[in-house]
C-alpha cells in the first residue's frame, strides 16, 4: 500500500521516497552518529539552511546536509514549474522542526529530564517526521494549493497531527517489547507508566491502544470533512500512511518492517 492515491505517479513516488529516506537519515544521524555538541550545531545549520556554517560538522553530517538541501532546492523548483508555488520556505521550516524536534529528545536524555506523557507525545509526533513526508505528498499532488491549504500545511493540521499520533503511537508500542524497562531509548509507553506509578506493560497498552483509537476517530472525522482546506486526494495520502503504519506493526515479529 502507497501513501499517495494515484496508481500512475511513479515519478511522484520516487520524490517521496527521498523525503521518507532523509527524515530516517536524521534519526539515524541523531541516534547513533553525533555528540551532544555535534548535534547541536547540526541542528543549527538545518535552522540556518542558507547561511549555515558547516566546517566544523562531522563528514557524515555534512553529506546529510548538503544531499537535503540539493535535494530540497531541486524537489521546489520541480513543484514551482509544474503547480506554480514555491514550497521552499516551507519544506525549510519542518526540517528544521524534525531537528528541532530531535534535538529536544537528545537534551532531555543528557539532562535526565522526564516529560510527562503528553509533553513527550507532542514532541513526538514531530519527531517522527510524518509531517514533513505528508507535505511533499501535498505539493506532489498538486491539487488545492492555495493560501488557505498553505497556511493550514505549515501549522499542524489535525489530519496530519492524528496520523503522526498513530505512527508515533504504535512505533513506541512495539519498540517497548524490544527493550528492558530501563532502556535508554524512553517512549510513550514508559513516560505513562513512570507518571502513573504502574508496572503492568497491558495497563499500559490498553491506554495506548485508547490513544490511538481517538487519534483514528479524529483522522477519519477530517476525511470525512466538507470543509476541510486538502484535497480529497491529500486526505487519502493521510489515511493511507496510518493504514501502512496500522498493517507494519500489526505483523507477528518475522514480518515487522520496523
Amino acid at each position: 500500500m502507497g501513501i499517495l492515491p494515484v496508481l500512475d505517479m511513479f515519478e511522484e513516488r520516487l520524490e517521496l521516497a527521498k523525503a521518507v529516506s532523509f527524515s530516517y537519515m536524521i534519526d539515524d544521524i541523531f541516534d547513533a552518529y553525533g555528540t551532544y555538541d555535534e548535534l547541536c550545531l547540526f541542528t543549527d545549520a538545518i535552522n540556518r539552511w542558507e547561511s549555515a556554517d558547516v566546517t566544523q560538522l562531522p563528514n557524515c553530517m555534512k553529506v546529510c546536509f548538503k544531499a537535503l538541501k540539493e535535494a530540497t532546492n531541486e524537489f521546489s523548483s520541480k513543484i514551482e514549474t509544474k503547480h506554480g508555488w514555491n514550497p521552499k520556505r516551507c519544506l525549510q521550516k519542518l526540517w528544521a522542526e524534525q531537528c528541532n524536534a530531535r534535538f529536544i529528545d537528545l537534551k532531555w536524555r543528557v539532562d535526565k529530564y522526564s516529560p510527562n506523557p503528553e509533553e513527550y507525545l507532542n514532541n513526538g509526533i514531530v519527531t517522527c517526521g510524518a509531517h514533513v513526508v505528508l507535505a511533499h505528498a501535498f505539493f506532489l499532488l498538486g491539487k488545492e494549493i492555495n493560501k488557505k491549504s498553505f497556511e493550514e500545511l505549515n501549522s499542524l493540521p489535525s489530519i496530519i497531527s492524528s496520523t503522526s499520533t498513530i505512527l508515533r503511537l504504535w512505533n513506541d508500542a512495539w519498540d517497548h517489547t524490544d527493550r528492558t524497562p530501563n532502556g535508554e531509548d524512553s517512549s510513550y509507553v514508559d513516560w505513562y507508566m513512570k507518571e502513573h506509578k504502574i508496572s503492568s506493560y497491558d495497563i499500559a497498552r490498553q491506554h495506548v491502544s485508547r490513544k490511538i483509537s481517538d487519534a483514528w476517530k479524529c483522522l477519519n472525522k477530517e476525511y470525512m470533512s466538507s470543509t476541510s482546506p486538502f484535497s480529497n486526494d491529500f486526505k487519502a495520502a493521510c489515511l493511507n500512511l496510518a493504514r501502512m503504519v496500522t498493517i507494519m506493526y500489526s505483523q507477528d515479529e518475522s514480518h515487522h518492517l520496523h
